[in-house]
């Protein structure tokens, strides 16, 4: 195979031992990884302004193809990928909110619901006041203390709907509103942390910001009803700091049953036959504590998760562990870490039941990686980065969502400023279907 076929590839990884990071890619072609990215629309007509376009949220539309997407900024815009077209196409600005932290979600009508916030990628203002006339615990009091009063009176955490099939119909310019129906905030003064669909696409599971609340929001009748708040310890378990410690994303099992963490490292499920909060006798793999309330807390939170092929689910913490959890049996698997930092920020289940993510703090390059559940290993696969000099090249730091396209393409959302969606597609040939090594092997066959 000719190394043009592959492009100006420049990820550095090491992969069955052999590093991949050079101009001669021969005789490892069933390892190779070949990434590029795009940016969100095309200057000057749509480019989605650098300080937005930080992605926060990803989701593939299993019926379109599409990967829909939104961002966090001074405004939070939706965006579309088409794998058909190969480009992005933003869908405009929505009216309130900075943010949407993965949360977005698909009905059963098809549409798409995107559920804002504040900015969180934004570092916390706390003030100057020293407060330590509260105590020994005054650093976290007088933190959420300034967090309260940052939202008092605060009314956009709201959900939106929008109708994917206008994504081809509409052009829209870089300062141009969605076209979006407002249905309302679930909770009153909170923001929205992360969100999901039900299992049948009737109702939006949701958890609050800052007072954790776990909502149901009916989309049908656009009710919405709050159980807790959930959370009753206010701790700042990092990695990012001024930042409290809620479950980053929700999962659905098997059964329709809603994961997410609780307090000192439990994990819960919501159940919606009994409409109860489930605490398991489970706790999620840590190893940091805390001192808080003049006692060590033990708050490992779950920073993202992935269903994999048999119904188990994958979730990664704040630490950095990735773990297996089995719904049917309410055992759970300790994987370890995939890198020494902490912070599991993204997981997505590959075409071919691996997984992927990305590990790594705000201060520090995020990585990639992979695990094989089947023989139990871990590849770490280093930084991303895509370099088509002189045409364009960039060397992403963070990333804050991800998703698997029909195809089985990886899709990685950068957080930063000035985000572009990423897309890695995974060559392996030992899980290829027959069809795919057969169309790889004629293109090698007529490149050589």
């Amino acid at each position: 195979m000719k190394t043009s076929s592959l492009g100006c590839l420049a990820l550095c990884l090491v992969l069955s031992g052999s590093i991949l990071g050079q101009s001669d890619h021969r005789g490892v072609a069933s390892n190779l990884h070949r990434i590029d990215y795009r940016d969100l629309g095309f200057w000057p007509q749509n480019l989605i302004e650098a300080s937005s376009s930080k992605i926060t949220s990803l989701i593939t539309d299993p019926e379109r193809g599409l990967i829909l997407g939104a961002t966090s900024g001074p405004r939070s815009h939706l965006f579309c990928f088409s794998p058909t077209h190969d480009h992005v196409r933003p869908l405009g600005y929505l009216p309130k909110g900075k943010g949407v932290r993965k949360a977005l979600a698909l009905g059963s009508d098809r549409m798409l619901y995107a559920g804002t916030g504040k900015d969180m990628t934004l570092e916390a203002q706390i003030s100057a006041a020293w407060g330590g006339e509260m105590g020994s615990d005054h650093i976290h009091k007088k933190m959420w203390m300034d967090l309260q009063a940052e939202y008092e009176g605060y009314a956009e955490g709201r959900i939106y709907r929008f109708n994917p099939e206008r994504w081809m119909e509409m052009t829209y310019h870089a300062d141009q509103e969605a076209e979006v129906e407002d249905l309302g905030v679930p909770v009153e003064g909170e923001g929205i942390y992360c969100m999901i669909s039900s299992h049948d696409g009737t109702k939006l599971y949701g958890v609050s910001y800052p007072r954790g609340y776990f909502f149901i929001f009916d989309l049908a009748s656009g009710e919405s009803s709050t159980l807790g708040p959930i959370w009753d310890e206010v701790i700042y378990a990092g990695p990012k700091k001024g930042e409290r410690s809620l479950p980053g994303a929700l999962i659905l099992d098997e059964k329709g049953r809603c994961y997410f963490s609780v307090d000192r490292g439990h994990l819960s499920r919501y159940n919606p036959e009994s409409g109860e909060i489930e605490k398991l006798d489970i706790i999620l793999p840590g190893e940091f504590y805390l001192f808080h309330s003049e006692t060590e807390v033990y708050h490992p939170v779950v920073e993202s998760w992935t269903r994999g092929t048999d119904g188990s689910l994958f979730g990664g913490t704040n630490d950095g562990f990735l773990f297996r959890f089995f719904p049917e049996e309410d055992r759970l698997i300790n994987l370890g870490k995939a890198r020494i930092t902490r912070r599991i920020r993204t997981l997505t289940t590959g075409e071919d039941g691996s997984i992927w993510g990305t590990a790594g703090e705000d201060r520090i390059g995020c990585t990639f990686f992979n695990y094989d559940p089947v023989e139990g290993s871990y590849q770490h696969l280093g930084h991303i980065a895509v370099d088509r000099s002189p045409y364009y090249s960039w060397y992403p730091h963070r990333f804050g969502a991800s998703t698997t396209g029909l195809d089985g393409t990886v899709y990685l959302g950068e957080s930063d400023r000035k985000g572009h969606l990423y897309f890695v597609l995974p060559v392996a040939s030992r899980n290829l279907t027959p069809h795919i090594q057969d169309s790889i092997s004629e293109k090698d066959s007529s490149e050589q």
